[in-house]
């Protein structure tokens, strides 16, 4: 396969702490080179005020859970901070990933907005999950989402900050994004990590077909 003219892909990885986010990101670009011209990368929301980055950082990148306002006001300020993500996204979008893909370059993401669904805690939101249904419905939608899958007990065993039940429930609430119109597509990460990556860049070549 070689290089050509056409668009790149915009793709975003999901999945629970512990389950190889970083480790796959790292290494799915040596399997697609000769088909996008290079790599582009961004954590949570691509920043529309800086490069993205040309390599995938060791650790990723991590959310840190704040304190999340109960109550009316807190209720408000959750929308008001979604509302404004979505603006963000959107100029990330604009200014930053679709240049980057009339370029024939691979985009990975980490996250994105998802953690809104998956895991509202980590980016203080309070109010109710129809909001963020809706606001999902709204953002510019890569053209594939990775969601990697493994048993939620063997991911629990890498990383212990989440017991089993909320792992299961984080990788129950991924499977939502079908109905909201995003391209999910499960990828087991219980098989060795060089067959993890192998299938995923099959996943984003497959996607570009």
């Amino acid at each position: 396969m070689t290089k050509t003219n056409n668009r790149g892909c915009w793709t975003v990885l999901i999945g629970p702490d512990g389950v190889g986010k970083t480790s796959v990101a790292q290494g799915i670009f040596p399997k697609v080179a000769d088909r996008f011209d290079s790599l582009r990368y961004h954590h949570w929301i691509a920043p529309w005020t800086q490069p993205l980055r040309s390599d995938v950082p060791p650790g990723g990148g991590r959310f840190e859970p704040g304190p999340c306002r109960c109550g009316f006001f807190g209720n408000l300020i959750s929308l008001a901070r979604l509302a404004r993500n979505i603006v963000r996204a959107w100029l990330g979008y604009v200014l930053r990933i679709r240049p980057h893909l009339r370029r024939s370059r691979l985009v990975l993401g980490d996250r994105y907005l998802f953690n809104y669904l998956l895991d509202p805690q980590s980016v203080r939101y309070g109010a109710a999950p129809f909001w963020v249904r809706l606001a999902l419905r709204l953002v510019p939608k890569p053209d594939v989402v990775i969601s990697l899958v493994a048993d939620p007990e063997v991911i629990h065993a890498r990383k212990d900050e989440l017991s089993v039940t909320e792992i299961a429930d984080r990788l129950a609430r991924a499977r939502e994004l079908r109905s909201l119109g995003f391209n999910l597509v499960e990828v087991s990460a219980d098989a060795p990590l060089s067959a993890v990556i192998e299938n995923a860049a099959a996943v984003i070549l497959n996607s570009r077909a």
